[in-house]
């Protein structure tokens, strides 16, 4: 079912509640933001949810956002104080969804951000449809295989991002044997690469975290963050 969509509005800048994100926010995307915004102002508006209003705030609406964490830093880094939103009724395995569409539909993603959205989307995937969960049996289960109907995982996400299945799939096998904790050190890092992400693929979870320190005394590759 398509998400719904209530209203589309400008609100006060300080009313949405960004909360914790998948990806951690990229200076450098909110800088080259800033200035286009400087130029053309921001086109398109940010996804949000409606929040349930605290004990501190009865009497004003206030926002979780779902897509455009890089747009309202620019905004709020521009001293706006409103910013365009779009209201959507959404559970919140939709959200997680919507959040990894937004960003695995951008250009700049590397490697290990890839892997991370997409194993968290296929998740929150498999928990909204249960039957495409694999070994889940049934007939839901046999028309996604035998048909490949759009309720198949690989085919919905390469529907909405752009990305060929192949490599949906390999993402999501580098995800799902990447310690989460592991591909955020290593992305946008000398490390962050196809090659480096199937090695530790193969590598025990355990393990992998010294196998990413000695990839960087073996490679001299020195932008990681350390891993402790």
């Amino acid at each position: 079912m398509k998400p719904k969509t209530l209203k589309s509005m400008l609100a006060p800048l300080d009313t949405i509640e960004v909360g914790e994100r998948i990806l951690p926010i990229d200076q450098a995307q909110v800088t080259n933001l800033v200035e286009s915004f400087r130029i053309t102002g921001m086109l398109n508006p940010i996804t949000v949810t409606a929040a349930v209003a605290s004990e501190g705030n009865k009497g004003e609406q206030r926002w979780n956002l779902v897509a455009g964490a890089h747009r309202l830093a620019a905004c709020r880094a521009l001293g706006f104080t409103e910013i365009a939103i779009t209201v959507h009724e959404l559970g919140t395995q939709e959200q997680i969804i919507a959040e990894c569409d937004e960003n695995l539909c951008g250009t700049n993603l590397g490697h290990a951000a890839r892997a991370l959205l997409m194993s968290r989307r296929k998740v929150a995937f498999e928990e909204l449809h249960p039957g495409t969960r694999h070994g889940a049996s049934g007939v839901g289960r046999k028309k996604s295989r035998q048909i490949g109907d759009s309720n198949r995982f690989t085919l919905d996400a390469a529907t909405k991002t752009g990305r060929a299945e192949r490599t949906v799939q390999r993402d999501v096998l580098r995800g799902g044997a990447i310690d989460a904790e592991v591909l955020a050190k290593i992305r946008n890092t000398d490390l962050d690469r196809g090659a480096v992400l199937d090695e530790l693929a193969r590598t025990p979870r355990p393990e992998q975290a010294a196998k990413v320190l000695k990839l960087l005394q073996d490679e001299g590759a020195r932008t990681a963050t350390p891993i402790t």
